[in-house]
């Protein structure tokens, strides 16, 4: 009897094999050149940060169909939001493997904090500081301390 079935072409399979395996290796040096050049440098600064686990983690992110730019955009969230809070250089900014890791932080909004306005400290600002947030002109007040009551009372009525 003769076999009608294909014959095995080992040569084939391993041409095949070979390339997907280059396919993979650069995709995967695709994405450790991305976290070289766009993550890291943009990750928040911070003592004891290394970087090898970090990458691992990023790596297993962009594998699991993460993209580019939404882990980019969540590194950046993250590093004005340190940088607002003036966490930058300080082990209170979280390590980049615990920020790429399964808990998923990078998923965290990191809301910026409001900034409340400040009256000057200078006197002669305090009607060109009125007009340009739109609080009331020195009308009836005796003086500066008068004026600076009635300015914090403007603010805190608006939220300011």
């Amino acid at each position: 009897m003769v076999d009608s079935a294909a014959p095995h072409q080992p040569g084939k399979e391993n041409k095949r094999k070979q390339e997907k395996k280059e396919e993979e290796q650069k995709l995967r040096e695709k994405m450790v050149n991305e976290f070289d050049n766009h993550i890291w440098p943009i990750y928040p600064k911070r003592p004891n940060n290394p970087k090898a686990p970090a990458l691992v983690k990023y790596l297993v992110l962009r594998k699991a169909g993460r993209t580019f730019k939404e882990l980019r955009d969540a590194t950046t969230r993250y590093a004005l939001f340190c940088d607002a809070t003036k966490k930058i250089g300080t082990e209170t900014v979280m390590q980049a493997q615990t920020f790429f890791g399964p808990n998923d932080r990078w998923r965290d909004e990191f809301e910026l904090p409001v900034e409340k306005l400040r009256l000057p400290d200078d006197d002669r600002k305090l009607e060109a500081f009125a007009i340009e947030h739109g609080l009331p002109r020195p009308r009836n007040e005796r003086d500066y301390f008068q004026y600076r009551a009635t300015l914090r009372d403007a603010m805190t009525e608006r939220g300011l």
